[in-house]
């Protein structure tokens, strides 16, 4: 269930080294670049075109790339696409304008430009598919945790939420992925032939949005979906 943090660190992972030199063990495969500068008395490396990484799980591409020797970043911009193969057969695919790798923390953080946002697929045989929206998501691998911030929209097959910030997480006993939505989260969508609408001031959902508790100044209404046998509609304030 670490799907989310892969999914971050794919996009801004990618450890450069010049050319096709091969990247250390923590992803394996590597690094191509139209041209590579070695900065010495900076000690940073910088990839300027066409920058890509491919791995047995991970591949990624960006126009721009500089990784820091001495801090352990790696920053890239322009473009970012990259995406994650898991064992299980499922695909994450994530895409920013920018995007900022602490290898010492195992932190990322990507994060949009020029109006455009950062956008995060994924489709999993047991969990189905959703995707996400917002201006930056920050992982952190050793908290296991991670956030979307500002104009978040996070859609599944049955759900869509709009919210101002979502905090992805497991549950207490660790099994299970979970949704946090904060700033009057929104939730509409379709499950077991009824549709809905409602706001609160938070929310807590299952990663495939289709069991959620919101709380705090609930509103909204419920009603038989089209065809549906189901009874009347209802309204709560």
């Amino acid at each position: 269930m670490r799907r989310i943090f892969g999914m971050i660190l794919a996009v801004a992972a990618v450890p450069a080294f010049a050319g096709d030199a091969a990247v250390p063990p923590m992803l394996g495969g590597v690094v191509k670049s139209d041209k590579w500068t070695m900065h010495r008395a900076e000690g940073t490396e910088e990839f300027s075109g066409n920058v890509r990484y491919r791995s047995d799980q991970y591949e990624m591409r960006a126009d721009w790339g500089l990784y820091n020797r001495n801090t352990g970043e790696f920053r890239t911009s322009g473009n970012i696409d990259g995406a994650k193969r898991w064992p299980d057969g499922a695909l994450s695919r994530a895409r920013s304008d920018k995007a900022l790798y602490r290898m010492k923390e195992e932190t990322a953080l990507l994060e949009s430009d020029a109006g455009r946002l950062v956008r995060i697929d994924h489709s999993s045989p047991v969990y189905g598919v959703w995707n996400s929206v917002s201006k930056t998501a920050f992982a952190d691998q050793n908290a296991r945790f991670a956030r979307l911030e500002k104009e978040v929209v996070i859609t599944s097959t049955s759900s869509v939420a709009h919210c101002d910030s979502a905090v992805y997480r497991y549950s207490e006993d660790g099994r299970h992925a979970l949704f946090d939505l904060y700033g009057r989260p929104v939730i509409t969508g379709v499950h077991d032939g009824y549709d809905y609408a409602v706001v609160g001031d938070t929310a807590a959902a299952d990663i495939a949005m289709d069991k959620f508790t919101i709380t705090g100044r609930v509103k909204g209404w419920i009603r038989p979906a089209a065809g549906s046998r189901h009874g009347a509609s209802r309204s709560f304030y």
